[in-house]
């Protein structure tokens, strides 16, 4: 799964828990590819943490220094993702099986519908933005600083309203909400595009076969196949 994340068009990155996971899994941050050249554009310290600052209402990849700063970021996610396992739960949103299969503190990727609202109540030095994924009656969960998105197209498209993107996000917590939805909340490391293969499964295909999906009204943000027990916000 790891390997199969190790391409271009990542459109976040979550530089602090990035750092964070890398030295939990004993990754050289002196050694990796664009360490020197991110120290030398000013974006990272000599123990390599990240210490790009995003201009005022700006965000941080915004500048000469954005393809150094992007180099480095994405060779400490790689290293984490050759390290680390992943789970791949983009086919697999249903309650039950889910439950059992996910923990605190596992790592896993999700492709799909994402809804990005702003948090409005935030420190005035954030973008603060609470993402959304919600399918077959499981909702996974993050908030995250708009600040590190790594170019112009996701500062402004990629990371607002309803995108069709990846997200790749550390478990914190798993409860059960109303009508015993399973939430999962976790940290997002990192956002990338939509990655063919990676989601096969269709959560509404069910509603097409039943007839029940609207042919011009739109959905909400969620998907469904239990069309036994489907109602009107269970799918897009």
């Amino acid at each position: 799964m790891g390997t199969q994340l190790q391409s271009d068009q990542w459109n976040y990155f979550n530089h602090l828990r990035l750092a964070e996971l890398a030295r939990a899994n004993g990754v050289d941050l002196a050694g990796l590819p664009g360490r020197v050249q991110a120290e030398r554009a000013g974006v990272c310290n000599e123990d390599g943490d990240i210490t790009a600052t995003a201009p005022d209402g700006g965000y941080i990849y915004d500048g000469s220094h954005r393809m150094a700063l992007y180099r480095y970021a994405k060779a400490m996610l790689y290293e984490v993702l050759s390290c680390t396992a992943v789970r791949n739960i983009s086919d697999d949103l249903d309650r039950g099986p889910l439950k059992a299969a996910v923990l605190p503190g596992d790592l896993i990727y999700v492709q799909g519908r994402h809804i990005f609202e702003d948090i409005l109540q935030a420190p005035a030095n954030m973008q603060a933005v609470r993402a959304r994924r919600s399918a077959n009656r499981v909702e996974v969960t993050f908030d995250f600083d708009r600040r590190e998105a790594t170019s112009n197209s996701a500062w402004t498209g990629w990371l607002r309203g309803a995108q069709d993107i990846g997200s790749l996000v550390q478990v914190k917590t798993l409860k059960r909400g109303d009508g015993g939805k399973l939430h999962i909340i976790g940290t997002v490391i990192g956002m990338r595009n939509a990655l063919e293969g990676l989601k096969t499964r269709t959560y509404e295909a069910g509603l097409y076969k039943s007839g029940l999906i609207r042919p011009f009204g739109g959905w909400d943000d969620e998907e469904s196949d239990d069309i036994g027990e489907w109602d009107d916000t269970d799918a897009e």
